[in-house]
Parts: C-alpha cells; sequence; structure tokens
C-alpha cells in the first residue's frame, strides 16, 4: 500500500473504564490539492486513481459534478450505461467484502472463485457497454449488448448468492461477542466531526447503508450492521436490473452550457453513497471536495470510535477487528493494541 494512498489505524488501549480508542487516518483527505488549478479533462483519472478500492464509482460521480458545473446534461442512455458500470463494480466489492473479509473473521477458507467471478463479470458489463472507455465528459461510444449484459449479472446474483450464505453464521459467532456491550445509541455524527470537511447530509443518513437509516433513533448492534450490508447488496442488485432493463442506444453529448459553474456527483457503492461537489472556473478546478461512507462511519469522532469507547472487553483487538468489518471502510484500516495511546 503506497503511502499516498488512504488508510486507517485503530489504536485501542484498555483502561478501568474500558476501551480508549483512537483513529488514525493517513493519507490525502481529498482531491482538492491535487486537483485544483488543472482542466477538467485532467481530474477524472485523478479521481479512479486516488480512491482505488472503488475507482468507477469516484469516476462516475466525479463526471457528474464536472457535467452539471458546465451545463452538460447526460443523454438517458448513457446515464443508465453509466449506472450499470458503478453498480456492478459495487456488487463484485460486496462480494469481495463478504467472500474474503467475512470468511477471514469465521475462520471460513476465502471464496477466491466467487470474487474472480464477480470481478470478471463486472468487466464484461462495462466492456459490453463502452468497448472504447467511459470516463469522457458528455459520455461515450455505446454499444448494448442485451444478451451480453443479462449473462453478466445473472452472475454477479449468482456469486452474491453464494458468499451472503455465510450470513447466518456470521450473526451467530457475533452474538459471542458481548453484544450488550456493543450496542450503542445515538451514534450519529457532530458536524464538528469531520474538521472541516464535507459533512454528510444528516437528515437522510445517506452515507449509511440502506437499513440503517437514523440509526440513533435505536440501538444499533454489531448484527444490525452485517444485516444491513446484505440487504444493501441486493438493492444494488434489484437496481442494477432496473437500469439494463431501462437502458436503450444513445449517443454522447458535447454540448457545454458554460466554463464555471458548480456541481454535484452523487454516486452509489457498495458502503453507501459517495458524493463529490466541485466548483470550476474557467474550465478549471476551483474547489472539489468528497464525503465517501467511510468518512461517515470512520471520521475521528465517528460511528466506530464511538463504538470503542468505554467498550468492556477481554479480547480488544479482536472486538475491535470485528467492529471494523462490521462498518466496513473503503480503505485498509489496521487495528494496534496500545499499552499508552499514542497521540496524533
Amino acid at each position: 500500500m503506497s503511502a499516498a494512498l488512504r488508510h486507517y489505524e485503530v489504536r485501542v488501549r484498555p483502561t478501568e473504564y474500558g476501551l480508549c480508542a483512537q483513529l488514525v487516518r493517513h493519507g490525502p483527505s481529498d482531491i482538492q490539492a491535487m486537483a485544483k488549478g488543472r482542466s477538467i479533462e485532467d481530474v477524472v483519472p485523478l479521481a479512479g486513481a486516488l480512491f482505488p478500492i472503488c475507482p468507477r464509482a469516484h469516476q462516475w460521480a466525479a463526471l457528474n459534478a464536472l457535467e452539471q458545473a458546465i451545463g452538460i446534461e447526460l443523454p438517458s442512455g448513457q446515464a443508465h450505461a453509466r449506472d450499470i458500470v458503478i453498480l456492478a463494480e459495487a456488487l463484485a466489492s460486496c462480494v469481495w467484502r463478504s467472500g474474503l473479509d467475512w470468511s477471514k473473521l469465521l475462520g471460513k477458507p476465502p471464496m477466491i472463485e466467487a470474487v474472480k467471478g464477480a470481478r470478471a463479470a463486472s468487466e464484461a458489463l462495462t466492456h459490453s457497454l463502452f468497448s472504447q472507455g467511459w470516463t469522457r465528459i458528455g459520455g461515450a461510444e455505446l454499444t448494448v449488448d442485451q444478451a451480453a449484459i443479462t449473462d453478466a449479472i445473472d452472475v454477479l446474483a449468482g456469486q452474491l448468492d453464494q458468499v451472503f450464505g455465510i450470513l447466518p453464521d456470521l450473526i451467530d459467532a457475533s452474538r459471542s461477542i458481548t453484544v450488550s456491550a456493543l450496542t450503542a445509541a445515538g451514534c450519529s455524527l457532530r458536524p464538528e466531526a469531520f474538521a472541516g470537511e464535507v459533512s454528510p447530509e444528516t437528515h437522510t443518513h445517506e452515507e449509511t447503508p440502506r437499513s440503517l437509516v437514523h440509526p440513533e433513533a435505536r440501538s444499533v448492534t454489531l448484527q444490525d450492521w452485517f444485516v444491513a450490508q446484505a440487504e444493501h447488496g441486493w438493492h444494488l442488485l434489484a437496481s442494477l436490473r432496473g437500469h439494463a432493463a431501462a437502458l436503450e442506444p444513445s449517443a454522447p453529448s458535447s454540448e457545454r452550457v458554460r466554463a464555471s459553474g458548480t456541481g454535484l456527483g452523487l454516486a452509489m457503492t457498495a458502503r453507501g453513497r459517495l458524493r463529490h461537489q466541485v466548483q470550476v472556473q474557467e474550465g478549471k478546478i476551483e474547489d472539489w471536495q468528497v464525503v465517501a461512507p467511510t468518512d461517515w462511519n470512520f471520521a475521528p469522532s465517528g460511528s466506530l470510535v464511538q463504538y470503542l469507547n468505554g467498550l468492556q472487553t477481554k479480547a480488544p483487538d479482536s472486538t475491535a477487528k470485528w467492529l471494523v468489518a462490521a462498518l466496513d471502510p473503503c480503505a485498509p484500516c489496521a487495528v494496534v493494541l496500545e499499552e499508552e495511546l499514542a497521540h496524533a
């Protein structure tokens, strides 16, 4: 892992009152410093390179934000095709998370073939739509091979069904981790938790998996997070089928209404809703901010830290690893057990 890429470190220290936790984020906090002053054509590949876990979703959100800023209206067929591209990536990520990370938690062999199959199906979907590439402002040359699209979606559905088969075992295993201690009422974030970054929409919790909307309204257990991830995966699959059914041939649009403006791009990922917000001035980036689902749960005062602080457990490092997997970061996250908590 390059030091330039984002990754996290959870430092936990047992005390007489329970765990004391601190989360440290390494790497770039957003795309602002790298993008400012560049032309809008140059920054879309940058978005994918800076966030390698779900690069298509970041490129999709970047494209939508830029097109909104300069007044390009994307044709319907192009929009549906782009949605198919990022939803396929999100489903492959769901399979990866469950087939590798969940299996590891349970001490089971990794479902490597399922992960390979899902990634291959995701790539096949993208190629069946945009054989010459898709990351172009205003859209790209589009082909519609419905047979290939249907086949690839069926493969994704099958792999998702396979890896989610371990969910009951995961729920049973998580019950052995003092559930009452893991229950945390009021785990919503205050705006200041983001330390100046763009805050999520706190009234809708869009960055939270769908079945955990408004988590502050009730206690949330470890099992809730795993179930939410599975339900969110099935929602992504249903959305993918819907966009595939609505797909139609469509030419790109290159007509730009203005050279300056602001735009907001939203993309659905395996972990929730991603947003890119940009300001363009005469064809160059003036401001660019990103809020990803991980920013919500892994903020310095976010859900993970709230869950861990004060938690009574005899296995702090193991418990922390289960919590990290339940909240599911979109970047590597290491758990460090310390006698003395370092100050970042």
